[in-house]
């Protein structure tokens, strides 16, 4: 009797850790099916900023052509949009939303997010500075919905 290939969509028993059958996709690799059993065992719910962002200021690495990916998670009962730009340019596009409140667009740059709703934005920076990300519907902007992100 054969084995499905490796990559296939067929599921397996394979042993966890401590040698209990598990039901795991073929394709899974060793260390993809450990970091999983780990986190069904809560092994990582101990660790220091469990819960909270990663601080990435540190980071030596980043810089020009840094990778950012962004989860955005709305956990209020209003739709927000989320712009990465410039503060001239935010200030340019708020005032544009004013005089067009319901202006759709969908630019690289920003998304919508629904109320109770998580999107993802992935963004490379392609040069160094300050920018400002907001949320540029009328009215939110203006109560401080912006903050700043550097790139070094």
């Amino acid at each position: 009797m054969t084995s499905p290939r490796r990559g296939s969509d067929h599921w397996f028993i394979h042993r966890d850790a401590d040698g209990r059958p598990r039901l795991a996709p073929d394709r899974e690799t060793l260390t993809e099916r450990l970091i999983r059993e780990a986190q069904e065992a809560g092994r990582f719910d101990d660790l220091p900023g469990h819960g909270r962002p990663l601080v990435l200021d540190d980071d030596t690495h980043a810089g020009e052509m840094a990778l950012a990916n962004l989860v955005l998670r709305n956990a209020g009962a209003l739709e927000h949009e989320f712009v990465l730009a410039t503060k001239q340019e935010n200030r340019k596009h708020a005032e544009e939303m004013r005089k067009n409140p319901d202006m759709e667009h969908e630019d690289p740059n920003m998304t919508r997010v629904a109320a109770s709703k998580t999107r993802e934005l992935v963004w490379r920076f392609t040069r160094r500075g300050t920018f400002e990300f907001g949320c540029l519907i009328p009215g939110h902007y203006e109560v401080g919905m912006f903050g700043t992100v550097v790139v070094k």
